[in-house]
C-alpha cells in the first residue's frame, strides 16, 4: 500500500521542489466515482458531541452539496467530523508515495519525527498550519495534544515536498484523522495562510472555518485575547 521513501531525501538546494505533481492539467486525467452517501449528509452528521459552531456545519454542507458525485472521507476531530470532499483541484496523492512510518518524537505542535519499517529516522512537518513556538505561551499545550495522540503510535504520511530545512512537509493521518486539521480545530495551531497553496481550495475553506470556530469557543491559544501568530514571533526573534 505504501511506497520506498528514498525520492523525497533531496541530494542538494535544487531537489527541493514539491516531490508529487498536481495542479490543472494533473487533476484532468483523475477519475473520481460517486458517492449516493452525499446527498445523505447534514450538520449533524458533521458535529462530535463537543460539536462546532452550526454555521462551520452549515458552511461544510453548502461545500459537499454544491459539488454532487464526489468522494468524501470523514475525518474525525477532537471537535467534529469534518467532510473532505475531492474537488476539482486537489493536491493528489499517488497511493505508491503513501508511506507508515512510527511516530519517536514530538517536539512541537507541528513537527514528528518518525522511523519508517526500514530504519530511515525522518522529520516531519504538518502541512497547512503553525503552532506556537517553544518560548511562546500555549507551545507545551500545543506539543502535548499532539504528542499524546500519536507518540509511540503508527501514522501515515502523505508527502508535498521537502522544505529548506530537510523535512517531508505532509498531510499526516492516524486513523484516518487529520492531526493538523485536529491541531487547528481545538485551537492549538494557526492555519498557515502562507502555505495555503499546498492544499485544495476546500481544504482551505475547511481548515479556516476550523480556525474561526476554534477562535469563537475560545479553544487553547486562543483563551488569550491576543495570541502572537508565530511567524510573528520568529519574525520578532530574529531582529534581536
Amino acid at each position: 500500500m505504501f511506497g520506498q521513501i528514498g525520492r523525497f531525501a533531496p541530494k542538494d538546494a535544487s531537489d527541493r521542489s514539491p516531490a508529487i505533481p498536481h495542479g490543472p492539467a494533473y487533476n484532468q486525467g483523475l477519475s473520481l466515482n460517486p458517492d449516493p452517501a452525499l446527498s445523505r449528509l447534514n450538520p449533524s452528521d458533521m458535529c462530535g458531541a463537543s460539536g462546532v459552531s452550526a454555521q462551520v456545519a452549515n458552511h461544510l454542507q453548502g461545500e459537499i452539496a454544491a459539488r454532487p458525485g464526489r468522494r468524501v472521507i470523514i475525518v474525525a476531530t477532537g471537535l467534529a467530523a469534518f467532510a473532505l470532499a475531492s474537488l476539482s483541484h486537489p493536491a493528489p496523492i499517488v497511493a505508491a508515495e503513501r508511506f507508515a512510518a512510527r511516530v519517536e518524537h514530538v517536539p512541537d505542535g507541528d513537527s514528528i519525527t518518525v522511523r519508517t519499517d526500514d530504519g530511515r529516522r525522518l522529520k516531519i512537518r504538518l502541512a497547512g498550519i503553525d503552532a506556537p513556538e517553544l518560548g511562546q505561551p500555549h507551545a507545551q499545550a500545543a506539543r502535548d495534544h499532539l504528542r499524546t495522540r500519536i507518540l509511540s503510535n503508527t501514522v501515515e504520511i502523505q508527502p508535498f515536498k521537502t522544505d529548506i530545512y530537510g523535512r517531508l512537509v505532509a498531510r499526516v493521518l492516524h486513523e484516518r484523522e487529520d492531526l493538523a486539521l485536529l491541531q487547528v480545530s481545538s485551537g492549538h495551531a494557526w492555519h498557515f495562510e502562507r502555505y495555503a497553496s499546498d492544499q485544495t481550495p476546500f481544504e482551505q475553506k475547511l481548515y479556516r472555518a476550523a480556525q474561526q470556530a476554534a477562535r469563537g469557543r475560545r479553544l487553547g491559544l486562543w483563551q488569550s485575547p491576543d495570541p502572537v501568530p508565530p511567524w510573528d514571533y520568529r519574525s520578532a526573534e530574529r531582529r534581536r
